[in-house]
């Protein structure tokens, strides 16, 4: 098949194909007389996995060393590689979110007051019975339950920075 109809099959530009072919990723098996690009069916199977590895964020220098050296030690070893940078830039990606919510949480709280307050939520706590012991219990419940949320939630009482994480470390105790 050519390099057109190839792309087609993989919704693939043809200029992608013609990178995959300059750095010895996916080379045609043959040429045409007309020296047109010539793919097999072992080809589009390269491709295939090659799109594959892709959709997996592998970087195509990896590709190439799985491809071309399918032993399972190596493309086990590469796939966990993986792996560990995405638990890494998913750790990342979360203290980013956090930080935003931090953010315009501060800058809500300038513009609005809270609903409550820390004093207030505290007296309706008391007034309804719990002691200290029962919300430091309520505390440990709603951080094991989502300490998002947790943490959202004091920052809606207009709690600063510094006492919601003392808040949230004692906790996790």
């Amino acid at each position: 098949m050519t390099i057109g109809t190839l792309a087609r099959i993989f919704g693939l530009s043809r200029g992608t194909l013609l990178h995959y072919d300059a750095i010895g990723l996916l080379k045609p098996s043959a040429r045409s007389d007309t020296r047109y690009r010539v793919y097999t069916e072992e080809d589009a199977e390269r491709l295939r996995r090659i799109c594959v590895y892709r959709s997996a964020g592998m970087p195509l220098a990896e590709i190439r060393r799985i491809l071309d050296n399918p032993e399972p030690k190596g493309y086990v070893a590469a796939l966990r590689r993986r792996l560990t940078q995405l638990g890494e830039e998913a750790a990342v990606l979360n203290r980013q979110q956090h930080l935003i919510v931090r953010l315009l949480a501060q800058h809500d709280t300038h513009e609005e007051q809270p609903m409550l307050n820390k004093e207030q939520w505290i007296a309706l706590m008391r007034a309804t019975g719990l002691s200290d012991d029962d919300m430091r219990r309520w505390h440990q419940e709603f951080e094991k339950m989502s300490g998002t949320a947790h943490e959202e939630f004091l920052v809606s009482l207009g709690i600063d920075a510094e006492e919601i994480a003392k808040i949230r470390a004692w906790s996790r105790t």
